[in-house]
This record gives structure tokens, sequence and C-alpha cells, in this order.
């Protein structure tokens, strides 16, 4: 914080015509001068300008009697063979390093605001599940969860490696998982000894049970998901019907001989051809490596030694801890998983994060992918090749 303040005062006298090409930002300003600036005393700012000629920020161009001054021509260009003082160049090579690292940094910030909201609701899940056990005297066995929640580990401090805050939020949505489980499990077998009527009264239950014993007030979590209604009337094949096709049209079409040859071979089915059309298969790990911005990048560098290296598994964790950052609920990232498959919709996240300064809603978007998958349209290498190529792929592609 202070090395910042001492060169935010020191580009104070600095000119715009310093920074420009064939210039170079050397300012003289005196010792008193920044003295007063900083509120420091002689020892101290001497000691300052060293730590950051040290650390690279800046450099002394010395003159002959080792003072400070400089000359500007008439045009205010500085003169560089009559200019000496602190030289703030070395500042300005740093300058997209800086930025890359303060990118950097503020989205690991949302990131743990995001995993500590993410371990507040599965908590709070867990001791309500354990709590609708204890009501309905349910036959569950309490005593993981119970131990888990006394054993929880503190990610509130900031310097908490962010590996360690991930594992520790996926250990308590796995807690989570098992208990609402196991506890909906239970309800679901004491209701229908209900609906038989073993246990006095009889109750007629249809459909799913709803784990609302509490009432609209205090009800266990239950994450709500707001679909996206896009129109789905402009996609070519019938993927969004209920109607399947008769018995006898499947049947004569499988006895119907394949196109390009009559060797009697097998048709390709359509998953199949829904594999291929997605486009997935011919996009490699290193395309999608070159696909992802620098700052995932950078994240996939700490989590594996050698990102080239990295398997399909490391990238797809990598897209999915970058959701909250791009705007993409958890709800539309499972639906592009079911219909493009955990590698293509990690794809799909790097596609949009290449877009992102054209793309308004990033769920929309990954939600539309996922349509345009089941409808056997996606052509997901297509917007691949486009990026990569230097260009950005159709969004008629994707």
């Amino acid at each position: 914080r202070v090395e910042i303040d001492t060169l935010r005062v020191l580009f104070k006298f600095s000119q715009a015509q310093d920074w420009a090409a064939g210039s170079r930002p050397i300012v003289w300003p005196a010792n008193d001068t920044l003295m007063l600036e900083l509120g420091l005393s002689r020892t101290a700012l001497k000691y300052r300008l060293r730590c950051l000629a040290s650390k690279g920020l800046i450099a002394f161009r010395d003159s002959p009697t080792g003072k400070r001054y400089g000359h500007r021509d008439h045009e205010g260009i500085l003169i560089l063979s009559a200019t000496f003082g602190i030289d703030l160049s070395p500042a300005l090579a740093r300058m997209e390093a800086c930025e890359r690292a303060a990118a950097r940094h503020e989205m690991e910030q949302g990131l743990r605001r995001e995993l500590r909201r993410r371990r507040t609701i599965a908590v709070k899940a867990v001791r309500q599940a354990i709590e609708v056990a204890l009501e309905y005297d349910l036959p569950v066995d309490l005593t993981a969860p119970e131990e888990g929640l006394r054993a929880l580990r503190d990610i509130a401090d900031p310097w908490t490696p962010i590996r360690d805050v991930m594992d520790a939020v996926a250990e308590v949505e796995g807690m989570r998982d098992s208990v609402e489980g196991a506890v909906k499990e239970a309800l679901r077998d004491q209701l229908r000894r209900q609906e038989r009527g073993t246990d006095g009264d009889t109750v007629s239950v249809h459909g799913d049970v709803e784990l609302d014993p509490a009432g609209p007030v205090d009800r266990p979590h239950i994450q709500i998901t707001t679909d996206s209604f896009i129109d789905k009337s402009n996609y070519r094949n019938a993927a969004f019907r209920k109607e399947r096709r008769p018995a006898a049209d499947a049947t004569r079409s499988s006895e119907a001989p394949a196109a390009g040859g009559s060797d009697g071979a097998k048709p390709e089915t359509s998953e199949q051809t829904d594999r291929h059309g997605h486009g997935v298969d011919y996009i490699s790990r290193s395309m999608a490596l070159k696909l992802m911005p620098d700052a995932m990048r950078d994240f996939l560098a700490e989590a594996v030694p050698d990102p080239r290296g990295a398997k399909w598994s490391d990238l797809v964790n990598v897209a999915y801890w970058h959701l909250t950052a791009l705007g993409i609920s958890e709800g539309t990232w499972q639906q592009a998983c079911a219909e493009i498959g955990r590698n293509g919709a990690a794809i799909a996240v790097f596609v949009i994060a290449a877009k992102r300064d054209e793309i308004r809603k990033p769920d929309r978007y990954l939600r539309s992918m996922a349509y345009r998958a089941a409808a056997g349209e996606l052509q997901l290498h297509r917007s691949a090749w486009g990026i990569l190529k230097g260009g950005l792929g159709e969004a008629g592609h994707a």
C-alpha cells in the first residue's frame, strides 16, 4: 500500500508526453518536496525509494553531480541527455503484469465469496435435515453429519489457499447430499407405510414427497432456479416434442439400407450423430487450453504444476469454479453437462469467457447452446476454431 502511494506521488510529476514512444518518464522532484507529499523523514524516504528500485519499479538516472534536474524543449518534450532523476519506465513495463494480477485477484475474491455463500447454504441444509429426522423420529444415522458439522474447517481467513477452500465446500456439499438423500428416503418409506394403513390413519400420497415439515417460514433449503424462456420453435427437428415416432416407422428405418452404400451396414444412431454433431470430438485438450482466458489459465497453474499436462477433469473443474464470475447458474451448468457432456460444457464455458464482451447474458447463452445440442444443431468446434484463428465464431454455430 505505501509503495503504491509513493508511485502515485512520483507519477504526478510526469506529463502525458513523457510516456509516449521515444521518450522516458523521468521525474526530478527534490527530496524535500517528496518528504512533504508523503509525510516521511529523509531517512524513511530514501529507504522507500530503495525498496521500489529493488523491486524493479523505478530506476535511478544519476547526474555527474548527483543532483536531480531536467529540461524540456519548446514543445514540452524531455531532453533526455539533459534530464536526470527517477526513471518510472520500469513501472510501465510491469503495468500489464500488474493488471493481470489485479484481475486475477478480483476473480479469486469473487470465488471466495461464492464459496462461502455455498458453504453457508450447505451447512444450514444439513442442520435442517437433522432437525427433520429428529422431529419425525426417522431411522437415519445422524452420527456422521453431526460430527462433520463439529469438525468444520474455518475458511474465513483470506490467506487460506483457494484449493483448501474448494475442498472444504465440496466436503460440506457432499455431506448435505448424503443426509438429505437419507432423510428423504426415510420420509418416503414412512409415507408409504401410512398409505398402506400400517401406521394407523390412511394417508393418500401422490407424486413426489415434499420435504417441508416446518412450514413456509422455516423450511429446508431448496434450490430455486428460474427457467430461461427461449423460443424452441426455431429448431429444425423434433428434439423438444414429447410424442415419439411409431414403432412401425422405427422398424422400417432400421431395415432401410445405409446411406452411401448397399452393404447392409446399420445406420448411425441419433445418439452417435448428436455426439459428433456437437463438435466436441474435434476439440483437443491443447485447443481447450488455448481457449481459456489468462485468468482461468493462471488459476489452473495453481492447481496443476504443469498446465500442459492437465487432464480433462482439471479443465472441467476450472470451468465449474468460474461459473459465478461469468454469471452462469448451477442449473444451467447441469443442463449443459446433460446435453453436451462435461467436457463439452467446459468448452462452452471457455467459448463464453472468450466472447464475454459480446455476450450480454452468459447464462441464457449457455442454456441456448444446451437446447441446440438437444436439437442436434450445436457445432461447438466452429465457434472454438473461429476464436483460435483470431476472430469470433458466428453466433449461429453455438
